[in-house]
């Protein structure tokens, strides 16, 4: 994740992306478009959030028969302050729908 500095307290993200049955991000998007962002740093953050989750990896869903599957991801980013230290919290969740590769 990027650096995350006092001015973009209060800052969310919502990030769709798809993991892949290799564990891979594809088709990652930010559900409001970069320059809806009300100042250069927040737009900046995303955009580095975006580069930065694209290089990560993940264990791939799994089917009934435990076979590697592509999964529909939500993932919710917040920046916030904790005492003298900011970060960006991330929470991830799965989109039940079908995914057509």
């Amino acid at each position: 994740m990027p650096k995350v500095k006092s001015k973009l307290v209060g800052t969310k993200l919502k990030l769709k992306f798809i993991v892949t049955e290799k564990g891979k991000v594809e088709d990652i998007r930010l559900e409001k478009p970069l320059a809806s962002y009300s100042n250069v740093e927040r737009m900046t953050f995303a955009n580095q959030t975006l580069e930065a989750v694209k290089k990560w990896r993940f264990e791939p869903g799994r089917d009934a028969n435990d076979n590697p599957i592509a999964v529909k991801v939500i993932m919710l980013v917040k920046v916030v302050k904790y005492g003298k230290i900011f970060r960006a919290l991330a929470s991830i969740d799965f989109d039940d729908g079908e995914v057509k590769l």
